[in-house]
Formats: structure tokens, sequence, C-alpha cells
């Protein structure tokens, strides 16, 4: 494991804990207090938002892990580098995800 995949750990697991905590005060709280949507919708949203937070300090995991194949952090880095750059264009530059994602898969593809 060099210092590169190191860091790009720590940015892409960072972007996962933050996206839970974010959002869950700033999104999932007025999904969970809207009576239009029905309970198990509420429920289903929550957990899938979660997900995606542990599925981004997971792969975090993978690309700081030591002897984790060459290829796969490959892989792993150029997908955060698309998210990174379609949370850019679809955004406009205005959500924190695309410069946290592309960074995180740069530093990955640089090592």
């Amino acid at each position: 494991m060099s210092a590169l995949h190191a860091a790009a750990g720590v940015v892409i697991a960072a972007t996962g804990l933050v996206h839970s905590i974010l959002g869950q005060r700033r999104i999932m709280a007025r999904v969970a207090s809207n009576e239009a949507l029905d309970p198990r919708i509420r429920r289903a949203l929550g957990f899938t938002w979660h997900l995606a937070g542990l599925l981004m300090v997971v792969t975090g995991a993978t690309v700081a892990w030591p002897g984790t194949p060459a290829l796969l952090i490959d892989v792993i880095g150029a997908i955060y580098v698309g998210l990174g750059m379609l949370s850019l264009w679809m955004t406009r530059g205005r959500h924190i995800s695309g410069p946290l994602f592309t960074i995180g898969g740069l530093l990955a593809l640089a090592a």
C-alpha cells in the first residue's frame, strides 16, 4: 500500500461517513417526517441512503487495504473519477460529492 492509496481510501471513506451523517440530518429527517409517504418507502429510502454511505466506506477501505490487486484499485479509482465528473456536470459543481469523488478516484489511480 502506498501513501496515495491510503489517502484515496481516507477521502473515499470520509465521503461515505459525511454522506451518511449530513444526509441523515438534512435530507432523511425530512423524508422520515413526510406523512404522505408510505412508512415502508420511508424505511427503504433510509436503508438505501445509509447503504450507499457504507459502500463508500468499504470501497475506501478496499483501496487502502494492503495487498489489494492493482487492477481492482484502478477500477475503483476510475469509477470514482467518473462519478465525480458526473456529479460535477449534473449539479454544475454545486454538490460536494463531485470534487471529493474525483479527488479520491485520482489518488487511487495515481498510486
